[in-house]
């Protein structure tokens, strides 16, 4: 392979293997115009899946008369509350700060098998997935390939926040021109199906806009008028193929 697609999956999932299957299902049944499907379209990529870990959320934990306290969920940090994410979101950062080392890790490994080229990675996310793969890319100190975001939210969101806050919550390299220049040539790409009940649009916008002012020179945004949460079958593919 020459290059290496590295799809995070939303936050709190509830089965990975359910996600797998999903998306395995909708991709590998996805044909294009000329009815290619998608090993013809990405003959030379990898696809790696890396899973979160496994953990107590503080919410469920506290409510032990439901027996919450003895589920685990599969997710890369704790969130207080989904429909306002700003509600104690200090319980976000230790899973932040144990996932997002662990990413960039994965892809210097797959950046090893192609000659050390990072540019060669393409880092994608579904809802927070795409949120981390932006963190990942203020702290990782080099360029990808790409980052993808479909129907995201920036973790630890706040437009007082510059790069520097951030990266003070957050573990990385402290080598801040290398980190800026990482972060202004990387081509990003967010997408958003209108009428999503999980992600509002508002939070979408939002990270698009901290984005652009953030220093991120390679914004493309794009909407649709789909009413679900799961990668599209055309448009998104065409986009990520162009």
């Amino acid at each position: 392979h020459t290059h290496a697609l590295i799809i995070l999956h939303r936050n709190q999932e509830e089965s990975f293997n359910s996600f797998l299957f999903t998306l395995l299902r909708r991709y590998w049944g996805w044909k294009d115009a000329k009815k290619r499907g998608t090993r013809l379209c990405f003959p030379e990529f990898k696809f790696v899946f890396p899973k979160a870990p496994e953990m107590y959320s503080e919410r469920t934990r506290r409510r032990w008369w439901l027996g919450g306290w003895r589920r685990k969920r599969t997710m890369w940090f704790d969130v207080w509350d989904e429909a306002d994410p700003t509600e104690k979101e200090e319980l976000q950062i230790p899973g932040l700060k144990f996932c997002i080392p662990q990413i960039i890790r994965l892809i210097q490994e797959e950046a090893q098998l192609l000659g050390g080229d990072t540019t060669k990675i393409i880092l994608a996310g579904l809802e927070d997935g795409g949120g981390i793969a932006a963190h990942v890319l203020f702290n990782c100190g080099f360029q990808l390939g790409a980052v993808i975001g479909y129907c995201s939210g920036l973790p630890l969101y706040n437009p007082k926040r510059d790069l520097k806050a951030y990266r003070e919550m957050l573990p990385g390299p402290k080598h801040k021109e290398q980190l800026d220049e990482a972060v202004k040539k990387t081509p990003i790409l967010l997408e958003y199906s209108l009428g999503d009940e999980m992600v509002t649009l508002e939070r979408a916008r939002e990270m698009r806009n901290a984005l652009i002012i953030l220093g991120c020179e390679k914004v493309k945004w794009n909407e649709y008028e789909e009413d679900y949460h799961m990668f599209r079958d055309g448009d998104s593919k065409i986009g990520i193929n162009s």
